[in-house]
């Protein structure tokens, strides 16, 4: 029986609009997933290595689809990598809107390395696994939610034969044709004893380029300080993901992880990658305090966006105080009736009440709205546009308004999609590619895809009048709207778009003028 010797990671690039791009503007962070299996990889004696698709600036039309555009390596750069020594290939896939990408990519694997065995993982790869595995013949294996347990157990009990029935947490296809499906992989329930090797990845690439999920400018790496959330949103792949046990790190774990990225990469800036960072009170609390007497200076941000029950202003003032500059909420609708039909526990007035705290201590406070919700009213619709008319009069500089996508693996995407042939999965797929964040009206699409050029007509004016509104009332806004395009970190859509579009006149100017 030959024994596992090496595995190849493959991150895929980002995959994107013209239109999108112009608010996105930003690359992520160092792959935390990959680095949490990189060391259990390193655990179990197992050579390997990583190819970051995120790893460059270069961007070009993918050529399938002109429509869309590749940030970061391109598709034969990537297979071109792969060791011919790897015994099995691993390709994370986190996001339905680059799932298109990450299909290419099966294709150039499977027709160079026919014979190698190809595993997937990761949000998007788990909540459309029985569909990967019947429409896309270059995998094999969908490790499915919480990996970590079901990767160990693989690598210890890899064959050559390519058998995965004793593996928790994975569904596989036997001899490329029947797919089952094992029990669930045990939730870790200490998630102190996971931890991240960077050893292979490139880590200063993004820290030199000053890449973040968050905020533009500074020296940047993700972090996890919980897993799961108690909340059941319709809208969200969380129970299929994670499941809603709500689990934290130790305190003192978290500030230990915080201290050595300070001291090794001299980092500024973490993003807490978290679902739900702000749920225990006691916790968060202990967390804050130890961060304020034990860490030097840095700023933090939780990327997802927060909950507000537990944030009253002794809360806030802590997140101030820890290095917290910038916080967003996530109402989602402005309309009671609509936070009930997708399971969104929301208290709007307490909501409002946290936000004027927030402001208060010196918080720079954002929203992330989204319309177009299946079965979303007019009056619901209506009230969700006034919510967003009331937060920029309270002060909100940053409200985020994007339009509904299903994410799969959701209660809501199940009612939406059947899926029961290869063109009803193929049309779904180029739906919902490169459709992450806000979107931009297109006129030229206004034919062919009517109900999502209206949502973005609609989504893009409630973001520029909540900013002129904001203005209005507090002319002041527009001095340090300029001052952070100018210094590199815009807040808020309207200043991305116009940071974003600086850039590009300016990196458009460059290459003309050489």
């Amino acid at each position: 029986m030959k024994k596992l010797e090496h595995i190849t990671f493959i991150v895929p690039p980002k995959l994107t609009t013209f239109e999108n791009s112009l608010y996105i503007g930003r690359l992520g962070g160092p792959p935390l997933n990959i680095a949490y299996l990189a060391s259990i990889t390193e655990d179990e004696g197992v050579s390997y290595q990583v190819i970051d698709g995120l790893e460059s600036s270069k961007s070009k039309p993918f050529e399938p689809y002109p429509q869309y555009y590749i940030q970061g390596l391109f598709i034969h750069e990537i297979v071109e990598q792969i060791s011919n020594e790897t015994d099995v290939i691993a390709i994370t896939s986190m996001f339905t809107s680059e799932w298109l990408i990450v299909r290419e990519i099966l294709k150039e694997v499977e027709a160079k390395f026919p014979d190698k065995l190809v595993i997937m993982g990761g949000e998007h790869a788990s909540a459309d696994a029985r569909q990967i595995l019947r429409f896309e013949p270059a995998v094999d294996a969908i490790f499915r939610g919480e990996s970590e347990v079901s990767y160990r157990e693989f690598l210890v009990k890899y064959t050559e034969k390519k058998d995965f029935k004793n593996i928790p947490g994975v569904m596989y296809k036997i001899d490329k044709e029947i797919i089952r499906e094992n029990p669930k992989a045990p939730r870790i329930t200490n998630i102190d004893e996971i931890k991240p090797s960077w050893k292979k990845i490139n880590v200063n690439y993004y820290l030199d380029n000053k890449l973040s999920y968050s905020e533009l400018g500074n020296r940047a790496m993700p972090i996890i300080s919980s897993r799961g959330c108690p909340y059941q949103c319709t809208f969200c792949s969380n129970d299929q993901m994670w499941g809603t046990r709500y689990v934290t790190k130790s305190v003192d774990k978290v500030i230990e992880e915080l201290e050595y990225y300070i001291k090794k990469y001299k980092v500024e800036h973490f993003d807490f990658i978290d679902l739900a960072t702000s749920v225990n009170k006691k916790w968060f609390k202990a967390l804050l305090t130890k961060m304020i007497d034990e860490l030097p200076e840095f700023s933090w941000e939780m990327t997802v966006g927060t909950r507000s029950e537990i944030l009253d202003e002794e809360i806030l003032t802590l997140l101030y105080r820890s290095g917290m500059r910038v916080i967003t909420y996530a109402p989602e609708t402005g309309s009671k009736s609509m936070a009930k039909k997708i399971k969104k526990r929301i208290n709007h007035d307490k909501m409002y009440a946290s936000m004027r705290s927030a402001l208060k201590v010196g918080l720079r406070v954002k929203t992330n709205i989204v319309i177009g919700f299946p079965n979303e009213t007019i009056r619901e619709l209506l009230a969700t546009i006034w919510m967003s008319v009331r937060l920029a009069i309270m002060g909100i500089k940053g409200v985020t308004v994007a339009a509904y996508q299903p994410f799969l693996g959701t209660e809501l995407s199940r009612e939406l999609y059947s899926e029961k042939t290869y063109l009803e999965y193929n049309r779904r797929v180029i739906q919902l590619t490169a459709k992450e964040g806000p979107s931009v009206f297109n006129l030229t699409k206004l034919i062919s895809d009517p109900r999502n050029q209206f949502y973005y007509f609609i989504s893009n004016i409630m973001m520029i009048s909540t900013f002129f509104i904001n203005c209005a009332c507090n002319p002041l806004r527009i001095i340090s709207s300029i001052k952070n395009i100018k210094n590199g970190k815009p807040i808020g859509a309207v200043e991305n778009v116009t940071f974003s579009l600086v850039q590009k006149i300016k990196n458009t100017t460059l290459r003309l003028n050489k």
